[in-house]
């Protein structure tokens, strides 16, 4: 039997303890020049983290439910942004001092939350940028977003009476004033890359004199602007490598302490920052240690595994190509764009006997690649059909494939090259699908993510997957990227808590649940997003946020009885 195993991840000899024990995320540095973490648990409960060099210190929050933390640098107050009420909670010395319920903006998902002097500055989804003054908590300036396009502003800096704005979905940072004008923008509106004038899922922009210092996650770096060429004069980090030795990050995000440029990365329970030199060319290590070298991979997406090559295929997103790997975890074939011209953020993979399936998702084609991989057939979806969408998904019996869009999913022809059955005809309003698998009987399964279901249909009748029995409680599902159905269980990637549901097949009961929270430990995962059964009962996990492809057992007879 072959021990449960990483694939992709480049570990330190002596492999890093997670240091705290809930998943990590970076609010900022306050008026100490400490910097501060929020490490939050199940059930909305956090812990506030501050460190210095060689000091930390860890306190529970009073608050729950925290999206954004901030520690006022001109006064003593801390402001918590949080959900399920979207409020603004104001402490001072372990005092409450007042709370501000946004009943108006109750549908909406907080995101940013940061000051001036006299102002708090609150963003959300739908795109929104509130102004709320210190002295009566007031709204003074209510921005509408969605009017010029904006989509997740994740962050945003006050200059003056303008405001830099990050909107991570959208690849951009823009300059924008009250009245909506954009004075300044890097990036191509939603087209992610790095190319130059592209970015990939940036998460936060700061403009330092006469550059602006915008932070990458998906492309891992930090890269410098200069504010009037828009040309990158200086990049922390190598595009779309990830890592945390001397040239990958992982990613990272930029913060000042006065004028020193300081790289925060925090994944999973573990924190890690490294100071830029002072010449401004390399960056030092100043607090934690590495928990990976490097990961081969960057947003492994999907997996499948081949019993009769004994071969794991990995559709690695974000370098444009697809990785074969053998049970030694060698890499002895790489597909590319030499392969497949135009490759770009292949979605899916998926072997067929001999052939290997691969979703070319951006340019909306499926490439058929024989057991040499060169291209047996290649198949374009009809530029007519839902123009924009990417493809998410493809499953094949004899000669119909499943093709899983955004908000439908079809089944076409590949003789004929025709849809020969939609999913629009039933009206589901589906969002942000990510899997579908054909079943036995003419059934179909999809994994309705961003309604949090799953849609199992038969002869066009439709039945829903959405709450399950665990131990006497009810468990919602929340952003399940993947529902996959076998002889004996339904297995779901329940992302939004980072872990695998085994369930019956009427959907009615969990009967085990793998991972510990979310994190990069043995058994814990970062937004998992895939998983296909592996060998001696084992499957493999695209272990996405790690940037890994984990080999796991699931559960064992004392579990499942």
């Amino acid at each position: 039997m072959m021990l449960e195993c990483d694939f992709g991840v480049v570990y330190p000899v002596q492999k890093v303890k997670e240091q705290f024990n809930g998943y990590i995320k970076f609010c900022g540095v306050n008026s100490k020049n400490q910097f501060v973490f929020r490490e939050e648990f199940a059930h909305g409960f956090s812990n506030t983290i501050h460190i210095d060099k060689g000091y930390v210190e860890s306190t529970a929050s009073n608050e729950k439910n925290i999206v954004a933390q901030l520690e006022s640098c001109f006064d003593n107050q801390i402001y918590y942004l949080c959900s399920k009420p979207l409020k603004l909670v104001v402490y001072q010395n372990n005092a409450l001092l007042r709370t501000i319920i946004f009943e108006k903006y109750k549908n909406n998902k907080p995101l940013f939350l940061t000051e001036t002097e006299n102002e708090i500055i609150i963003t959300m989804q739908p795109a929104r940028l509130l102004v709320i003054s210190k002295d009566d908590f007031g709204i003074t300036l209510d921005l509408d977003l969605l009017m010029i396009h904006a989509i997740e502003p994740y962050f945003v800096q006050k200059l003056d009476d303008r405001f830099l704005i990050t909107d991570s979905s959208n690849s951009t940072v823009r300059l924008i004033d009250s009245s909506l004008h954009i004075y300044w923008q890097y990036g191509e509106f939603n087209t992610p890359g790095s190319l130059p004038n592209q970015l990939s899922v940036p998460v936060n922009a700061i403009k330092k004199g006469d550059f602006v210092v915008i932070s990458e996650q998906r492309s891992h770096r930090i890269i410098i602007v200069d504010y009037f060429t828009n040309k990158i004069v200086h990049q922390f980090g190598v595009t779309n490598h990830v890592g945390c030795d001397t040239s990958f990050l992982w990613a990272p995000q930029a913060v000042f302490i006065n004028d020193s440029l300081f790289v925060v990365m925090c994944k999973g329970a573990n924190i890690y920052i490294r100071k830029v030199t002072d010449d401004g060319k390399n960056v030092e290590d100043y607090y934690g240690r590495p928990v990976i070298i490097e990961s081969k991979m960057n947003f492994p997406r999907a997996c499948d595994y081949s019993p009769s090559k004994q071969l794991l295929a990995v559709a690695d997103t974000y370098h444009d190509q697809i990785l074969v790997f053998n049970m030694e975890g060698e890499i002895i074939e790489t597909i590319n764009e030499s392969v497949i011209p135009g490759l770009h953020w292949p979605r899916c993979v998926k072997w067929l006997e001999n052939d290997l399936i691969v979703a070319n998702s951006v340019l909306r084609n499926i490439v058929i690649l024989d057991q040499y991989y060169k291209i047996k057939q290649k198949i374009d979806i009809p530029s007519n059909f839902l123009p924009n969408q990417w493809i998410q998904a493809v499953d094949l019996h004899w000669n119909i494939m499943l093709i899983a869009f955004e908000t439908e999913v079809i089944l076409f022809d590949i003789n004929t090259e025709e849809i020969i059955w939609s999913t629009q005809d039933l009206q589901l309003h589906m969002r942000d699908i990510h899997h579908a698998q054909f079943l036995s009987g003419n059934r179909i399964l999809i994994s309705d993510t961003g309604n949090n279901r799953g849609l199992l249909i038969q002869d066009n009748e439709v039945t829903v997957i959405q709450k399950f029995m665990y131990k006497n409680e009810e468990v919602c599902l929340k952003k399940p990227r993947m529902m996959l159905m076998n002889d004996e269980y339904l297995y779901i990637v329940n992302s939004g808590t980072s872990q695998i549901y085994v369930c019956n097949h009427d959907a009615s009961h969990i009967k085990y649940i793998f991972g510990e929270g979310r994190g990069l430990d043995d058994k814990k995962l970062s937004i998992p997003r895939w998983l296909c059964p592996g060998i001696d009962g084992m499957f493999f996990i695209s272990d996405t946020d790690n940037h890994r492809v984990v080999l796991r057992k699931f559960e064992n007879e004392s579990n499942l009885k």
